[in-house]
């Protein structure tokens, strides 16, 4: 397998910690070396990226989100709606992860501005395959912003 070398910092809005054991284990499976950043709700996200956080690291333009909907303090749908309307934000690639697969809750994330929506696998054999998926997609094919 290739190892995935790219200046993009993966920002992971999760706050279930046995879920992003899970992530950071399927990420060393597939060799995706970008750099990981935890946040366990949307308001530290949401901090991270406004209160110069992101920009003491590679800046915002040089990062993707995976989000989790179903978070303490901030939801991401919250997260996600403040996000698209600060202007400096909107063009960060912001993936939803989450376990619903409630077409209403596709369709929210949608219209707000998500790039992409995942119903999460908690099998880790699935995860993997998901990531492999992701790991093509977001790494080996997609020109992401780097600005």
């Amino acid at each position: 397998m290739d190892k995935v070398k790219n200046p993009v910092s993966i920002l992971v809005a999760e706050d279930d910690d046995e879920y992003y054991l899970l992530l950071e284990e399927t990420m060393k499976e597939l060799e995706i070396t970008a750099p990981m950043h935890r946040f366990v709700n949307g308001e530290e996200l949401m901090k991270y990226l406004t209160d110069g956080g992101a920009k003491s690291t590679n800046g915002p333009m040089h990062c993707m989100i995976l989000m989790d909907l179903n978070m303490p303090k901030k939801t991401g749908h919250e997260a996600l709606r403040e996000i698209r309307a600060i202007p400096e934000l909107r063009q960060i690639p912001i993936v939803i992860m989450t376990v619903s697969s409630d077409p209403r809750d596709v369709a929210r994330c949608y219209e707000a501005g998500a790039n992409s929506f995942i119903t999460k696998p908690f099998d880790f054999e699935q995860l993997v395959k998901t990531f492999e998926i992701f790991k093509q997609y977001w790494f080996e094919r997609v020109q992401l912003p780097l600005s």
